[in-house]
């Protein structure tokens, strides 16, 4: 079935008593616009098609905060025993924002044709696998209700993670950029000024000191069209990159893995995103297989997904989930363990779900320990930096004293 594409709108309508009114919002076509506002007893007299600015893009971009929030409204609404179209309509008319607006009516437009919600979802390109197959799995058992609620719960708990670790950034971030600043303002302003005194002096200078007004002169021989050249660079680097990603990660994988502290922090994300994963859909009586591939998926690991296609085939043959993954994967025994021990006990969902805490701990733990490293690296690579410019600086200075 063809997608609909809901338009947004800029309008202006009058009451019955003249009274002015105006405002953006989303509708399938202009007709569909001008129906709603006759009945809201609006006489529209002025629509135009809308299109965002950059800015109102940004501000209403569909990310991981915003499908949080809607997971969650949209769960409360449908406990109130609301049908499906009309929570969607009520949650796209709570928006402020026109472009998350859009995105939730057209949605609802697909589920107005026939569609069901997984299947809706999955035409936005905005949703993952697994937010997915929860969704259809919800809608096939009737706990549609409970299963938003779940990937609310989630959600949130991943986005708290994340607003941590970045708030334990902060401080490197600002170190290192005031350690740029510092750097640069040395470069330009205060290694010139040297430049001159040591030209008027006429003599040798050291290699330290040559190489640092080297520097500075390349520095500031820079203009705006190098500049120019360089983000325009950086862009089709990015473009590229983009294009070619899942090779350029199977490429850097091995490396990153063997990295004392990066490797072990970029394990333990997997380790967490695949318990945590295979948890939620194993606990929705998804199927087993099905559940894998997805869990695989989600870690974006290259050895494993090249790999998922058989591990698969065992599980249908009949072979345990611990042995397929001991065959085909880098496990910790632990984790091997704790599952062989919860597929014995019929448990494998609860010891999934405390894998996924431990993992999610151990990673919160490293990542303070890295955070604990870098900020008095950068402190240190600040100092050395001045001090070193400085040396540069005064060495000539030394040497012209000493030989006087």
């Amino acid at each position: 079935m063809r997608k609909i594409q809901v338009k947004l709108y800029r309008w202006q309508a009058v009451t019955d008593s003249q009274q002015t009114h105006q405002g953006i919002n989303s509708a399938l076509n202009q007709q569909a616009l001008e129906c709603d506002l006759f009945s809201r007893n609006l006489i529209p007299i002025k629509i135009k098609r809308y299109y965002p600015s950059l800015y109102q893009r940004y501000r209403s971009r569909i990310n991981s905060h915003f499908i949080s929030q809607w997971t969650r409204q949209l769960a409360t609404l449908l406990s109130a025993q609301l049908p499906l179209a009309e929570a969607l309509a009520i949650s796209a008319e709570a928006s402020p924002f026109c472009l998350q607006q859009q995105f939730i009516l057209s949605i609802n437009q697909d589920i107005k044709q026939g569609l069901s919600l997984s299947q809706s979802l999955k035409n936005t390109q905005h949703f993952d696998a697994t937010y997915i197959a929860m969704i259809q799995a919800g809608e096939v058992s009737g706990q549609l209700i409970d299963t938003l609620i779940t990937l609310a719960n989630d959600q949130e708990r991943q986005i708290a993670l994340k607003k941590r670790l970045n708030n334990a950034l902060i401080y490197p971030v600002i170190i290192s950029i005031f350690s740029c600043i510092i750097t640069f303002a040395m470069l330009q302003f205060i290694v010139p000024q040297f430049k001159q005194f040591y030209a008027a002096l006429n003599t040798p200078l050291p290699r330290l000191t040559e190489l640092i007004l080297v520097f500075s002169n390349k520095l500031k021989s820079i203009s705006s069209m190098n500049i120019i050249i360089f983000l325009i660079s950086l862009y089709i680097v990015q473009r590229i990159y983009k294009k070619y990603r899942d090779k350029v990660h199977a490429l850097a994988e091995p490396f990153l893995l063997r990295l004392p502290i990066i490797g072990a922090i970029k394990q333990k994300n997997r380790l967490n995103t695949f318990c945590r994963t295979l948890h939620i859909l194993f606990n929705s009586d998804h199927h087993l297989p099905t559940s894998l591939t997805i869990a695989i998926k989600a870690t974006h690991s290259p050895q494993l997904i090249r790999q998922a296609a058989t591990m698969c085939t065992e599980l249908e043959q009949g072979t345990s989930l611990h042995q397929t993954l001991k065959n085909h994967s880098t496990f910790p025994n632990i984790a091997l363990q704790m599952i062989h021990a919860g597929e014995h006990s019929h448990q494998l969902a609860i010891i999934l779900k405390q894998l996924s805490a431990l993992y999610e701990s151990e990673l919160t733990q490293t990542i303070n320990t890295l955070i604990k490293l870098l900020e008095p690296l950068a402190i240190i690579v600040i100092g050395g930096l001045v001090g070193l410019i400085i040396i540069a600086l005064y060495l000539p200075i030394f040497q012209l004293s000493h030989i006087l």
